[in-house]
């Protein structure tokens, strides 16, 4: 090096740190690394580092913090509800038809021919949707497999071995 490469060195490293943008820690640990060899000099128990040659552009954070997504309560859904077990949804009936009999009290004398109409009305619509229902016939060739099914039982477990003592 000659006498005007070393003018250029002219920051240390806290300096050199500020003007790029980091901390000095960072710096330091870059020069462990080997990534800024060309950039500054060891002189009388310092180091010196060049001046940046152009200004360091602004960076976005890319670092978003990430927000764990807020549960969403269905209040309200009481007949389309996905309960967790069949209790819940005991409990929320009761409720409901409590709170109904104590706004109309005939209201529960009615309520189980309503749910037995009901019902009727659904177990005919099913076995109308399944008469309507075109049969689809199976013609194909059995695998072996599909032929001896019905030859399977639980205790057949081969031939028989007779052993012969002696």
């Amino acid at each position: 090096m000659n006498n005007n490469d070393e003018d250029l060195y002219i920051l240390t490293r806290g300096e050199y740190a500020e003007s790029i943008g980091k901390s000095k820690g960072s710096v330091i640990q870059a020069m462990r690394r080997g990534g800024l060899q060309d950039q500054y000099i060891y002189k009388n128990g310092k180091y010196y580092f060049k001046a940046p040659s152009r200004e360091r552009a602004n960076k976005d954070n890319v670092h978003v913090q990430n927000y764990v997504q807020k549960k969403i309560y269905r209040r309200g859904n009481h007949h389309k509800a996905k309960y967790p077990n069949r209790f819940f949804q005991q409990h929320n009936e009761q409720k409901m038809l409590k709170k109904l009999n104590e706004q109309d009290p005939e209201f529960i004398k009615n309520y189980k021919e309503i749910k037995k109409d009901y019902e009727d009305k659904k177990r005919k619509e099913k076995q109308k949707e399944v008469l309507e229902r075109p049969k689809q016939l199976s013609v194909r060739m059995l695998s072996g497999y599909e032929l001896n099914q019905v030859k399977f039982t639980p205790t057949n477990r081969g031939k028989k071995k007779k052993f012969e003592y002696y």
